[in-house]
């Protein structure tokens, strides 16, 4: 079950599996895009997973370009541009807003919706 523009933009939760994480790497990443409460109808922000022991904890991660797919990350975050979960969220977001998610698929990676 793969994930779709649509699907994103509504706000459904998304999960990247890494199929050989190195070292310093998770085999997978949570993401959630929201609407901005307040904004207009093109302004989204995205958030990591951090914790999902006992209270599941998401962090903002920056803004989602709704026409892109671009994140620009945020003043707020915690993450570097550089860092591993955010260069991969760019080349899936990428990849699904072109409508060729195959292109990370067979790689190994996996995106699904969140339970």
């Amino acid at each position: 079950m793969t994930i779709t523009k649509q699907q994103i933009l509504a706000g459904t939760d998304f999960t990247i599996h890494v199929p050989n994480p190195g070292p310093c790497q998770r085999g997978s990443y949570a993401f959630r895009v929201e609407r901005e409460h307040g904004q207009g109808d093109d302004d989204f922000r995205v958030s990591l997973l951090v914790a999902a022991t006992g209270t599941r904890m998401w962090c903002y991660l920056g803004d989602l370009d709704r026409t892109t797919g671009e994140v620009a990350l945020g003043a707020r975050t915690f993450l570097r541009a550089d860092s591993f979960c955010v260069k991969l969220l760019g080349r899936v977001l990428a990849r699904v807003w072109a409508d060729d998610l195959a292109a990370v698929l067979k790689h190994g990676y996996k995106v699904s919706r969140a339970a």
